[in-house]
């Protein structure tokens, strides 16, 4: 248990949050996290804002892709979003041993 009562729970194929618990910011945050630590290149996230923005926040650091449904109240409506990493930042040395010129 988290210290903001969220639960996460770990299979041997997937990461979520325990049957009967709610999804908590930092239990988005520990699923991204675990995903990341298993080597994986992008997880499916859906849950509630909280917890969703817990998960966001992680990708930030992990830099892992992730697809993000915000589920929101009792009437089943959702958002879907598709977040991609940064991509890596490129200095004049990296350019240059691509065969292009750096920029003047």
């Amino acid at each position: 248990m988290l210290r903001d009562g969220g639960v996460v729970r770990a299979d041997d194929d997937s990461v979520g949050v325990a049957a009967g618990t709610k999804g908590t910011f930092m239990a988005g945050g520990m699923a991204v996290r675990e995903a990341y630590d298993r080597g994986w290149p992008s997880m499916d996230i859906s849950g509630n804002e909280e917890f969703v923005a817990g998960a966001r926040q992680e990708e930030d650091r992990t830099g892992l892709a992730l697809s993000i449904t915000t589920r929101y109240g009792l009437f089943g409506r959702s958002r879907t979003e598709h977040v991609l990493p940064k991509p890596p930042k490129l200095n004049e040395a990296d350019v240059f041993r691509a065969g292009r010129r750096p920029p003047s």
